[in-house]
């Protein structure tokens, strides 16, 4: 969106900004929302759920809850020059005040299978053509992965190969697959033990 628009894009990390010094954090927000309306810009916060939950949760913090209040002023001083887009892995956590700041909402769901096959051919064999059955199987037992996920494994299966001077193992990369703590993969049972996973 950044590149189109050919506008300058700024992440605030919003977790980090988070500090045990009563009031520092309030600070902290409030200089990015400072900062941004000078650059028209594309703001993104990420991990929003980390300043923004629900105001009445009764476990959390009064500096917390003061907190949001902080996010809620920082995006209604916002010119329209400033886009802003927000992320979060726990919408249900979030404070309803922060919903109605944001007009559009979208549900990012985990990749098909289709999507899954293109990242694992994209981050761990290069998009070389040729790797594309094992990119296939790979997507059909990576059920329940992210993309993200799929890209640490891509890589880190590519720094092994790199560092082993060796050709990436296709079992070992399904082992990691159906290891990883978000997929409910099973790999088909093969003659070795060592080579089956559990199903979740």
């Amino acid at each position: 969106m950044a590149t189109l628009l050919d506008r300058p894009f700024y992440i605030a990390r919003l977790d980090s900004l988070i500090s045990s010094r009563l009031g520092e954090t309030a600070k902290n927000i409030r200089s990015i929302f400072d900062y941004v309306p000078s650059k028209e810009a594309v703001l993104f916060l990420d991990e929003i759920d980390s300043i923004a939950k629900v105001r009445d949760d009764r476990h959390e913090l009064g500096e917390l809850k003061r907190v949001v209040n902080t996010v809620l002023q920082g995006l209604d001083s916002l010119t329209d020059d400033v886009i802003t887009i927000a992320a979060t892995n726990h919408p249900h956590l979030l404070d309803s005040a922060i919903w109605r700041r944001f007009p559009y909402k979208a549900e990012i769901n985990l990749p098909d299978g289709d999507v899954r096959e293109s990242l694992w051919l994209h981050f761990l064999y290069q998009d070389d053509e040729t790797r594309r059955n094992e990119a296939a199987l790979l997507a059909k037992v990576s059920d329940g992965l992210n993309g993200s996920d799929i890209e640490n494994i891509g890589l880190a299966a590519r720094r092994r190969a790199i560092l082993s001077g060796e050709e990436s193992s296709l079992i070992k990369i399904l082992l990691a697959v159906s290891k990883s703590s978000s997929s409910s993969a099973r790999l088909i049972s093969s003659d070795d033990p060592n080579t089956q996973a559990k199903k979740r």
